[in-house]
This record gives C-alpha cells, structure tokens and sequence, in this order.
C-alpha cells in the first residue's frame, strides 16, 4: 500500500495479496502511518522507518496542503482508468532508461528489480513494488525517471475540504517526528497556527470548511485538536498551548459529557460518541487521552472525568479491548499512571526520550529534576542521565 514514487499509503488493498491497492489517499491513513512508523524507529532504531515516516509526512506536504492546511484526500481515477497516474509501461519505462543512457543489460535487471513487465500485474500495467528491501545504487536514480514520469500526468481529483480532526492528526504526528528531524517542528507550528486561524470562528470551533467554516465542530475535533495541541506543549514547552487544550477541553465537556457519557455531536440531533476504532482511533479514547494529560499536567480533577467515562465503557473493553484499542491503552495508562518530570524548560529540554509511554513534562523554576506521580513527588536528581532509571523503578 505504501508508494515508493511519492511517498504515502493508499487507502487499503482491493485483493489478498496486497499488491494492488485503492488508490486514493486518506489524511488520516498518512497521519495514523506516519506517527506509527516514527513510532516503531524509536523503538527498534530502524533508519527504514524513519524514511517512510518522513516520506509519508513529505509527501502530505507536497502533494496534499495548501497555505499550511492538509486537504481531506486524493482520489484514484486518473483521466482514462483507475490508477493511471500511480502505474507504469513496460514500453515507458524502458524507453526513458534508453533516454538517460542505460546500457540494456543494465535495463532489464531494473525491469526485473521493480518487477515491471510486458504483461503488468494490473490491467497490463506495472504497480511498482520491490521483492527486496536492499535498494541497490541505481534505484534512486531510477526513482527520479519515476517521478518524471508521473510529472508527465494529470495528478488525481483532490477533496479540498479542510476537516479539523484529520488535520489535527496531521499536525500530531509532525509535532512527533520532530522528535527525530527537527525541520518537522516549523510545519508542524504553521499548520496548528493555520487550523486554529481558519477553523475558530467567533470563538467557536468548527468541523470542516472548503471556502468558509460553517459546520460546528463535533467531540472528534475538540479531541483530537486538543491532543494535537498537547504535543506540541510537549515539544515546545510553551505554555499557551497548553491553556489552549485547557480552554478546549472545558469547551467539549460542556457540549458533549453527560454523567460518564460522550456525544459525538450536540444540536438538533444528538448522537452518542462511538467507543470503537473504526478508521481511526475513536472520538471516545483520544478524548480520555487529553483528559488524563490535562490531569497530570493541569488540574487532578480531569482525572475523575477520564474515570466516569472508562466506567462507563468498561464493559465494552473487556469484552473487546482490541476493537477498542486507544480506549484500552487509556484504561492501562489510568492504573499505571502518568509520571510527571518537573524541571527548567532548560533542563527538560536536555531529557532523553523515555522507554515509558506516559510521560509528562512540567516546568517549574526548581533545580534538578523531581519526578512525580499523580499524588506526589517521590524523588529528585540532579543527573539528566539517572530520571529514566527513576521512573522505571517507581513503576
């Protein structure tokens, strides 16, 4: 599903073998994939990851954005048939490697290596895809021929709608890969400015726009808004992001917490929130997710509302935790905990990242580093080096 040419994931494979997808891209299948391939890097330190979370992110700014906003999606009809603009010819592509003076030896080992052939593996086109992840000297040479002639086409129909949840999965996972590139951070900032500029209208959050923003915004867009915003105080340690997340979550509680209970919208129809994962993480997990943030780094009483609604959801999980897996990982962070790292901006800047997954930087004008649980402080350093050791033995 991943496209080795632009960069990015189509929507999902049409049949067993995942050799031919849909062609249309999502911004959220690119967003959720970018943040989950930067995730596994940090975990096995695997540079392969990292590239296609950069190339997944670069290809979203190139191809899908327009004045640091993130378009919905692209589509998959080219001007003749579906797919047209992501397939090659045998006929072509030989006849440009001819033009850039490969020798035809040379030709037909790259033929064979990007498994293109007479007959094609679609509709007698070639779906470029590699049998093997070792890329040779030539293969990035040849990548430029292939993007040349995909310049030669019409690029695919874009949705231009704007949608505030999707860009704001967007911006999360730039804010995250700024982690291990730090040109990520600048785009990430614009576009969290961008939203916030096109999408608050008159103090009111909005849903989705083409020219304007109309449609008022639902508990998925408070949601993931405010967990974008969360990152990026994470990444920044600027406070006002914080207040910002802060001032959106009072907002959503008031429109849509009923007793433990989350609607999805609130207005002439009401509908509760949906507590699946579905096409991404549902409005319910990622809420609870900003909830315990907030409680940990903000005020505890975010912590009883996290609570209600786990509560009120706890059937669900145990019956199936996998068809509600965000949900789940907060019911894991609830009993385990947030650890909370107080020192100087200048100090937590200097902190390496942590094995544990929930993690919260606070800063505070003490020296060293205090590392806290939700109810107190249970230990102080001065070595940057000794905190991840801390925090592990607290656990």
């Amino acid at each position: 599903m991943y496209d080795l040419i632009d960069g990015g994931f189509c929507r999902y494979s049409t049949e067993k073998t995942w050799l031919i997808p849909h062609f249309e891209k999502m911004t959220y299948d690119n967003a959720l994939l970018c943040e989950t391939y930067h995730n596994l890097y940090l975990t096995c330190r695997d540079e392969k990851y990292l590239n296609i979370a950069k190339e997944s992110a670069d290809f979203m700014l190139e191809y899908m954005s327009e004045n640091s906003l993130f378009y919905s999606a692209s589509d998959a009809d080219g001007e003749h048939f579906e797919g047209e603009y992501f397939v090659v010819t045998y006929d072509e592509l030989r006849e440009n490697l001819r033009k850039a003076h490969y020798a035809e030896d040379k030709i037909d080992e790259i033929l064979s290596y990007l498994n293109v052939t007479k007959e094609g593996n679609f509709e007698g086109n070639s779906i470029i895809h590699l049998d093997d992840a070792i890329k040779p000297k030539f293969y990035f040479e040849v990548l430029i021929i292939l993007k040349e002639i995909r310049a030669s086409k019409t690029y695919p129909f874009i949705d231009k709608k704007v949608q505030t949840s999707w860009n704001a999965m967007m911006i999360h996972s730039l804010f995250k890969l700024s982690i291990s590139d730090e040109k990520y951070l600048s785009f990430a900032k614009d576009s969290l400015r961008a939203l916030l500029e096109k999408m608050l209208v008159n103090n009111q959050l909005k849903h989705t726009a083409i020219t304007e923003a109309k449609v008022d915004a639902f508990l998925e867009d408070y949601a993931y808004l405010s967990r974008a915003l969360i990152s990026a105080y994470t990444l920044t340690l600027d406070e006002a992001y914080l207040i910002q997340a802060h001032q959106f979550v009072n907002s959503a509680l008031e429109l849509f917490y009923d007793e433990g209970k989350l609607n999805f919208s609130k207005g002439e129809f009401v509908t509760e929130a949906d507590a699946n994962d579905a096409s991404y993480p549902g409005s319910i997990g990622v809420f609870v997710d900003v909830l315990l943030s907030l409680a940990a780094l903000v005020d505890e009483k975010y912590q009883e509302y996290a609570f209600k609604i786990l509560e009120r959801y706890s059937k669900k999980l145990m019956k199936s935790p996998l068809s509600h897996a965000y949900l789940t990982n907060q019911a894991i962070r609830y009993l385990k905990e947030d650890r909370v790292i107080k020192a100087t901006k200048e100090n937590l800047e200097k902190l390496p990242q942590s094995s544990y997954p929930y993690v919260q930087l606070k800063v505070v004008e003490d020296r060293g580093y205090q590392i806290c649980s939700m109810q107190s402080c249970f230990a102080q350093s001065d070595d940057v080096n000794s905190v991840e050791e801390l925090i592990l033995k607290s656990l």
